[in-house]
């Protein structure tokens, strides 16, 4: 039986997958993770929303973190939280 995890982090990974390669990475983190686990990741695709939720795999929050300030504004990165149901 595959191994049963709370917590998949995955910053700095989606990106470079193409649709495809998101599509059988989410699936496989959905298979990975125990009902109540949750995914971490900042990439914000609308492919990657709607592959989530067809796996029963919804985002939850999503939020912009503050990096930096400077003279060309506010410089910040992502997350996005979903819950396996």
């Amino acid at each position: 039986s595959a191994a049963q995890y709370d917590l998949v982090v995955a910053t700095n990974v989606l990106l470079y997958f193409n649709s495809t390669e998101l599509a059988l990475a989410l699936v496989n983190v959905q298979a990975m993770l125990q009902p109540g686990g949750w995914l971490v990741h900042n990439e914000a695709r609308r492919e990657l929303d709607r592959y989530s939720r067809a796996l029963d795999l919804p985002p939850v929050e999503t939020r912009a973190v503050p990096l930096a300030q400077g003279g060309q504004g506010v410089a910040a990165d992502l997350y996005v939280l979903h819950q396996k149901r």
